[in-house]
């Protein structure tokens, strides 16, 4: 069985072109299953949802046997970006590259102005939303974390890691470990929505279903499994503060989920969020890969599954 994975399509108003040439290279290489880790939309707009779906349904991928998705921060906090149409220059498009760090603060302030009408029923309305567009294949489901069984004993368990809701606090606590984790969300709170957490509890429940007993376990996130430390390293040459950006993309529970993965015996698994193809593995040397997307490392991730062996290969488009 190919599996062809991917991830971070953020389609928004101007992009569909980009989105169709990544899916029509991945049609060349005629995978059995088209897996994609989050963030398929930009903003997490029902409009954004909508148009997917319908490129999808045209390249002849949307079908509960052929793909799987899980949702991605930009697809569940799109309530954060409410004040802003598909194409303005939100304050947040400023934190990237080169902007120097008392313009990033400003910027950041600048989004904060908006910040404090949002309510947590917004991301569950948004699980709701995703689900409801999707449901055809994600087999109806309301929640996270959920089972496909595919062909060759293959299971692949999905998971969404975006519980980290949104919060904006000035408790001491709070201003600590904003200052512990030197990220440029102020309050350490997640006020950009990039940061992650998910219910360890209740993956590992799911995994001890008799079901998946002699199944290969593949687990899906949208969050990366790497130390800021290390994903700063990697972005030493690439950003002005590497440090801050690998603060915010963290998932907090990294090590949790880590262990999790680990003892559940799977044997493999994909993530996105990093904007880059890439893999590396657990400590135990379970394989782990990283989906580039559609705006920097345009690429896909090849996994052959035979009977005794999973191989994987890094596309690039380039």
């Amino acid at each position: 069985m190919r599996l062809v994975h991917i991830s971070d399509l953020h389609y928004k108003q101007g992009s569909k072109n980009r989105v169709l040439e990544l899916l029509e290279r991945v049609k060349k290489a005629k995978p059995d299953h088209l897996v994609i880790t989050g963030d398929l939309t930009g903003q997490g707009r029902e409009s954004q949802f909508k148009a997917v779906k319908e490129i999808l349904k045209d390249t002849g991928f949307y079908d509960y046997d052929r793909l799987t998705v899980i949702p991605g921060n930009h697809d569940l906090f799109g309530f954060i970006y409410r004040h802003y149409s598909d194409d303005d220059e939100n304050p947040l498009s400023q934190l990237g590259d080169g902007v120097p760090l008392r313009d990033v603060i400003a910027n950041l302030i600048s989004f904060l102005a908006h910040f404090t009408d949002f309510q947590e029923e917004d991301y569950e309305q948004t699980i709701t939303t995703f689900c409801k567009h999707y449901s055809e294949i994600l087999g109806g489901i309301t929640e996270f974390p959920f089972t496909k069984k595919l062909g060759n004993n293959i299971a692949l368990i999905g998971l969404d890691t975006n519980h980290f809701v949104p919060q904006f606090s000035f408790t001491l606590k709070d201003c600590v470990k904003a200052v512990r984790l030197r990220s440029f969300d102020p309050l350490g709170m997640n006020v950009t929505g990039a940061t992650g957490w998910t219910d360890v509890p209740k993956f590992k429940r799911l995994c001890q279903d008799h079901s998946l007993t002699f199944q290969r376990k593949i687990v899906l996130l949208h969050h990366h499994l790497k130390s800021r430390t290390v994903v700063a390293q990697e972005l030493e040459d690439e950003l002005r503060h590497p440090d801050i950006w690998a603060g915010e993309m963290r998932l907090d529970n990294r090590v949790a989920l880590s262990n999790a993965i680990k003892s559940c015996g799977a044997k493999l698994v994909l993530h996105g969020h990093l904007h880059w193809n890439d893999d590396y593995q657990l400590s135990d040397g379970t394989p782990v890969l990283c989906g580039g997307g559609t705006e920097y490392d345009k690429s896909y991730n090849m996994i052959d599954i035979r009977p005794r062996s999973i191989k994987y290969e890094i596309k690039s488009l380039r």
